[in-house]
């Protein structure tokens, strides 16, 4: 039986398109290709960073550079992940031929990428990177690399680094996290956010001190004009003695236990010793119950026995605990 030619036996190539991330082979090696590219917005420009580096590399270690631009901006779909494509895919591309370009396209996920990146914002990490518990000084560093990638240390001026240490240093933390959320903010724009933070908090000083004034005058006009419409304090008798107001003298206060002038009871805004209540002294309160010697009581808890004498002050409270 006659064997058929080996082009017969040669396994034609399968339709299908290869899948992606697979190892992609050249006409002189076979070279795994950079993994799928994350983007997401913490670390989308780290990523997009590290992955740029790694496809130029890929590039001439494989000699995809020597090939035309549609077959090396098809690798670099093939292998970027689909995530990624889809941002591809839906860029709004004003010269349809650069979307098989590859410097096009890798500038296209630069733009993509780049804005997500806070220069101020990952320079305050930087610098708020402290050493933890139990770290050795080799993996310190390390992060301290990964994230100084972020901050454009090649590319700073002066007026940013006084920036970022206004950022980082100023003492309103109200301010800091205020600028920090600002990508563009500049040195002068720094300056004029703390500036105004300081002119507002000077302004609402200022009110609030007017404001306490105010009040003050307020209360004050508003006991005079109630002198003024009422009469003073002392024209107001109290209740009890208002049923002797043909007297100018009264005996035996029910407020303070003394004689004196009408509406000029020593009593009149002092704080009760027993109850702690106002305008009566101990020895005329009506929550005393005890009968006991006002010597007692005075030394004991209360010390009413100066206010008057023994006899008197036992026959009012007498009085008092019996009318209870």
């Amino acid at each position: 039986m006659a064997t058929p030619p080996s082009s017969e036996l040669a396994t034609p190539p399968s339709p299908t398109s290869p899948p992606l991330n697979r190892i992609v082979t050249t006409h002189n090696s076979s070279i795994p290709p950079p993994p799928p590219l994350k983007i997401d917005a913490l670390t989308g420009a780290n990523s997009w960073r590290l992955w740029k580096s790694a496809w130029i590399e890929y590039e001439v270690a494989t000699d995809l550079d020597e090939k035309t631009q549609r077959k090396r901006a098809s690798t670099l779909l093939s292998v970027i992940g689909q995530d990624a494509k889809d941002i591809w895919q839906n860029h709004p591309w004003t010269d349809p031929a650069h979307r098989y370009e590859v410097e096009p396209v890798l500038q296209m996920y630069e733009n993509y990428c780049t804005p997500r990146v806070n220069i101020p914002y990952e320079t305050h990490i930087f610098h708020s990177r402290k050493q933890r518990a139990g770290e050795d000084v080799t993996t310190w560093y390390n992060e301290l690399r990964r994230i100084g990638t972020n901050c454009a240390f090649d590319e700073i001026t002066m007026d940013e680094i006084y920036r970022d240490h206004l950022v980082s240093s100023v003492i309103d933390e109200r301010v800091r996290n205020q600028l920090l959320e600002k990508r563009d903010v500049t040195l002068e724009k720094a300056l004029d956010i703390i500036r105004n933070s300081e002119v507002k908090a000077e302004r609402a000083k200022a009110w609030n001190s007017v404001g306490d004034v105010d009040v003050h005058s307020m209360k004050k006009n508003t006991r005079t004009r109630q002198f003024a419409k009422h009469g003073s304090e002392a024209d107001h008798a109290r209740p009890r003695e208002k049923m002797y107001a043909k007297t100018s003298t009264v005996v035996n206060c029910s407020f303070c236990g003394k004689t004196h002038e009408r509406g000029k009871c020593p009593a009149w805004r002092q704080k009760c010793r027993v109850c702690q209540g106002l305008n009566h002294f101990a020895v005329k309160c009506r929550k005393l119950k005890v009968r006991r010697d006002v010597k007692t009581i005075g030394t004991e808890q209360y010390g009413v026995s100066s206010l008057i004498d023994d006899s008197a002050t036992r026959h009012s409270v007498n009085r008092v605990d019996g009318r209870q």
